[in-house]
């Protein structure tokens, strides 16, 4: 069985088609990937063929879509951890809170925030908070050298730090907000809610790599 919203009739006949093409040239003895021919190569362009068009409105950032479907689906599991549970409706309410607590250090200005977290709520939380602004998240992993934490802070001129509790003391002079913290002691309603600042132009997230990655 297919889904028949994705996928027209011919098409699966094609897949299937090339998919057992692909079967016959494993099973031939001493068959290289530098020995296949043109022929052969339209078989590998078919699968790797995963455009889609999406219905998504224009203008749209990540953050309006995922506040879409929290307004839609509040009360739905979106984060499952072995300690916790977090729903749309209550990671929509933490980015809203981080939100407003990163535009009081920035003054409202779009900026880069460093996140030190390992994975968990408060990473996943941190990265909507920050998108949210229109600000750019930029990972660091906890098990740097603090030299290295300490480069990377500076030379990407982070306007703040959104921690993990026991992550803070690594933020050094940057100013640092403790999300651990601030999950204990959520507003669910504040009375002042900043507008959400996102728009598609804004630069998504900025990575420092070891190099080796180019």
């Amino acid at each position: 069985n297919y889904c028949t919203d994705l996928f027209k009739e011919e098409k699966i006949q094609n897949f299937t088609k090339m998919y057992i093409s692909l079967l016959k040239l494993c099973l031939k003895d001493e068959y290289h990937i530098k020995d296949i021919s043109l022929t052969d190569m339209s078989v590998i362009n078919m699968f790797n063929d995963t455009a889609y068009d999406y219905d998504i409105p224009e203008n749209s950032t990540l953050y309006s879509l995922f506040e879409k479907i929290a307004k839609e689906n509040k009360d739905k599991i979106c984060i499952r951890t072995a300690e916790k549970d977090i729903s749309f409706g209550e990671l929509k309410n933490i980015s809203e809170n981080l939100d407003s607590e990163i535009r009081k250090l920035t003054k409202g200005k779009k900026s880069v925030i460093a996140v030190i977290a390992e994975r968990s709520v408060e990473m996943y939380s941190a990265i909507y908070g920050i998108i949210r602004g229109g600000n750019a998240y930029l990972p660091i992993d906890p098990e740097y050298p603090q030299e290295r934490i300490d480069y990377i802070l500076s030379n990407s001129e982070a306007a703040v730090v959104v921690a993990q509790g026991k992550f803070t003391g690594l933020a050094g002079k940057t100013s640092c907000i403790d999300m651990t913290e601030l999950l204990k002691n959520l507003v669910e309603k504040q009375s002042n809610i900043p507008d959400c600042n996102a728009e598609p132009e804004d630069t998504a997230y900025v990575i420092y790599t070891s190099g080796s990655t180019g």
